[in-house]
């Protein structure tokens, strides 16, 4: 018998130029589903494929839910909007590439791997406190040696 996905929660990331800061910028991440990941188009590279423009763009829209403590250059709180596209101008190439990574990872993780990642947050890490990972060396936007579904 087939089963759905399980509920794709939200979770906290800190980006790795923020790592070890006493007050990280923080954003919230949504592994995408099945539908959503359709709209992720993939170039070979390599051995494997890295996310073009339209790519980073879709896992963007879907997987960035929020965030905390993001600023421009003279302070002010970035306030996380609505409008996707409005929240898309605030970011770097650099960390366009970081979070559509973080997001694309997150969404290929099976339902055993996700239950293993968020057993072993839980061990290592109090309630609250933010994940990391770290991007994809190399060009482009992001790669992953991962074949596309």
């Amino acid at each position: 018998m087939l089963k759905s996905l399980p509920i794709l929660k939200p979770e906290w990331y800190t980006p790795q130029a923020e790592q070890g800061s006493q007050n990280p910028t923080r954003f919230l991440l949504r592994p995408l589903n099945g539908v959503e990941l359709c709209d992720v188009s993939l170039v070979r590279k390599g051995n494997g494929f890295a996310f073009d423009e339209a790519g980073a763009r879709a896992l963007l829209k879907y997987g960035l839910v929020g965030w905390d403590k993001f600023s421009d250059p003279d302070g002010a709180l970035h306030r996380f909007s609505a409008d996707q596209e409005r929240n898309l101008e605030h970011l770097s190439l650099e960390l366009v590439a970081e979070l559509s990574l973080e997001i694309w990872l997150r969404s290929r993780l099976s339902e055993e791997q996700r239950k293993n990642l968020s057993s072993q947050r839980t061990s290592q890490q109090s309630e609250g406190s933010p994940s990391t990972a770290s991007a994809a060396d190399g060009e482009g936007i992001a790669t992953s040696e991962a074949p596309p579904r």
